[in-house]
């Protein structure tokens, strides 16, 4: 169960707030993905 201020409460109040964090989180997974992919070409 993750911290309630990892949630702030405005999360669910401002319907663009879900946008943003989807747009974080694809951002989080294409940076992880340019890291593996460099982390493969060093090998």
């Amino acid at each position: 169960m993750p911290p309630r201020r990892f949630l702030p409460h405005d999360l669910r109040g401002d319907p663009r707030m879900p946008d943003i964090a989807f747009l974080a989180i694809i951002v989080a997974v294409f940076a992880v993905i340019t890291l593996v992919v460099k982390g493969v070409e060093r090998l």
